[in-house]
């Protein structure tokens, strides 16, 4: 008995922390939202995101610099071009602006397109490439240490940005003081129901990312979309040049994670209030859904791969406290599922109070993920996929303890190259 009424008060207290962060990511994001639309167009906050990709937004003459645009591509011939056709239709003064793209070892026709287009010269427009072992943090560092812009961008070579998409990150450099930006990132298509689920999925991720930011405590970024101050990655490279371990600040012997390890060693150097979110609908990047369960698997096998280089707390508890509820969940359907399938003549007690339990942490989870993600997308659209949410919630508890798990000790491959924990 008095296992079970410690097993209970443990279920009970990480499933109240659960609810009390996620409700705190929603004031976050709500916080985010309501600076925003003080200062800026809330007419374009409010849009469907899928309705402004080629609109430009609030006209406002703000103080230009120079930006470097960087994208690490390989093996992208298929979606490169539309990553640098967007780009080219950026309303941001030309000669204000670079891009460079570094093919890291493409085995397709990668450098060929960008070729192509670095020969138009519509923008500046130039191709790098890797040596050595390559990799995405390879590739960035190589762009940024030929970067001649005050600000770096990063975009990913399968994403396109809309026409107003430097310009936004110029204002919000501007008018925030940030040193490091993160902003909105839109899966697409939205067809099918694993699609759906995807787009949804991803929406909670970039949500809980901009909640994070909201109050104060930036645990997640994405490389799709990012920016940051030249001096300010100088600066933090020039403090820890006496300092081997620590002078390494992207963490190169871990295959993933070149936004995060660089936006938390610029939290540590500088403070958490150097970092913020691009809250603006206008400048949402948009990239594809994986193709396949294979491809979405290794996917987020690589994206868990670098938990155990965290050190920030803020990052390891959340990571603990969200995956300890997602476990709790999944243990309890498996229980009930098991408990309705072979034990039907168990105690009826036990075997009502199990599923109640069950159902109670599902309802009340849905709940507070609903809240989230409904003031997610009602600046950013996609709401309509809110209706799947009951049914994905099964599938992101069982998928989350289980990737949770995998991610820290299985290989994977990606763009054709394998890695191993």
């Amino acid at each position: 008995m008095i296992v079970f009424v410690i097993l209970v008060s443990i279920i009970i207290l990480i499933s109240v922390n659960y609810f009390l962060i996620v409700l705190k990511l929603t004031y976050g994001f709500k916080k985010l939202h309501n600076t925003k639309t003080e200062n800026a167009a809330t007419k374009a906050l409010k849009q469907p995101a899928m309705e402004i990709v080629d609109e430009a937004f609030d006209n406002v003459e703000v103080n230009t610099r120079m930006i470097s645009v960087i994208i690490a591509a390989r093996n992208e011939e298929h979606n490169i071009s539309a990553c640098i056709e967007s780009l080219q239709r950026q309303d941001y003064p030309k000669e204000l602006f670079e891009v460079i793209v570094v093919n890291d070892q493409s085995e397709d026709a990668t450098s060929e397109i960008i070729e192509r287009y670095e020969q138009l010269r519509i923008i500046d427009l130039k191709q790098l490439i890797t040596t050595g072992k390559g990799g995405k943090k390879e590739a960035v560092s190589l762009g940024v240490s030929k970067a001649k812009g005050d600000f770096i961008l990063i975009t990913d070579a399968d994403c396109m940005v809309p026409p107003a998409w430097i310009r936004e990150f110029n204002k919000c450099f501007n008018e925030t003081g940030a040193l490091f930006i993160t902003g909105p990132v839109m899966l697409k298509p939205e067809t099918g129901f694993f699609n759906k689920f995807q787009c949804l999925e991803f929406n909670s991720l970039i949500a809980s990312t901009a909640g994070y930011i909201g109050i104060n405590k930036p645990v997640m970024c994405n490389g799709a979309i990012m920016g940051y101050s030249v001096s300010a990655y100088q600066e933090l490279l020039h403090d820890k040049s006496d300092e081997p371990e620590q002078a390494d600040i992207l963490r190169r012997n871990i295959t993933s994670g070149d936004d995060v390890f660089l936006m938390l060693s610029m939290k540590k150097e500088f403070g958490a209030e150097s970092i913020t979110f691009l809250n603006s609908a206008s400048a949402i990047v948009f990239t594809h859904t994986q193709p396949d369960i294979k491809h979405f698997i290794a996917q987020r096998i690589r994206w868990v791969s670098k938990s155990n280089g965290y050190h920030d707390n803020d990052v390891i508890l959340s990571a603990i406290s969200i995956y300890s509820f997602n476990l709790i969940c999944f243990i309890l359907v498996l229980a009930t599922l098991l408990n309705f399938f072979f034990f039907p003549a168990a105690n009826l007690k036990f075997g009502l109070g199990l599923p109640i339990l069950t159902g109670l942490l599902i309802v009340i989870k849905t709940t507070v993920d609903y809240m989230l993600l409904s003031a997610y997308s009602g600046v950013y659209g996609q709401k309509h996929l809110l209706y799947y949410l009951p049914v994905i919630e099964f599938i992101v508890i069982s998928y989350t303890t289980i990737i949770g798990t995998l991610g820290n000790i299985m290989p994977f491959k990606w763009k054709g190259r394998m890695f191993r924990k």
